[in-house]
């Protein structure tokens, strides 16, 4: 099976390693190093059709320029966003104990960089398994 992986992160090479992480792992990857850089979220209202999600993943970096990625993931949720509703990761390196608790709140994984491959691989395995085979994906233009 076929996942599609939403990815924010300012940093190139990060960004880079994991899209080949995720490629590796059968997901077609959709890389960005700024959420407003993505078509599908430029407004914070939901523009997929109903019965469609845009990305079965969504992993962003939080201390990016312009906006942290748990400002956006609590932007998308108020605007009902069904992406990934589930399998939500953020990294960072830094953690405030109010950021981990908004994390949690939001239904975030966390993970502390440099990332933990292996927790990080395992958390993936985990949410992959979950994923409906039956799921329609709305266009990413």
């Amino acid at each position: 099976m076929r996942y599609r992986s939403i990815l924010f992160e300012d940093d190139k090479p990060t960004r880079e390693f994991l899209t080949s992480l995720l490629q590796q792992r059968n997901h077609d990857v959709f890389s960005y190093s700024a959420p407003r850089l993505c078509p599908l979220y430029s407004s914070p209202d939901c523009r997929c059709p109903k019965e469609q999600v845009c990305g079965d993943f969504l992993i962003t970096d939080n201390q990016m320029p312009g906006m942290t990625g748990l400002e956006f993931i609590q932007r998308q949720a108020e605007g009902k966003c069904r992406a990934a509703a589930h399998n939500k990761a953020l990294l960072s390196g830094q953690w405030s104990p109010e950021e981990w608790d908004l994390g949690i709140r939001l239904g975030c994984k966390l993970f502390r960089k440099p990332l933990d491959l292996d927790e990080f691989s395992a958390w993936l395995t985990e949410r992959e398994n979950l994923v409906s085979p039956k799921r329609k994906l709305s266009r990413i233009d």
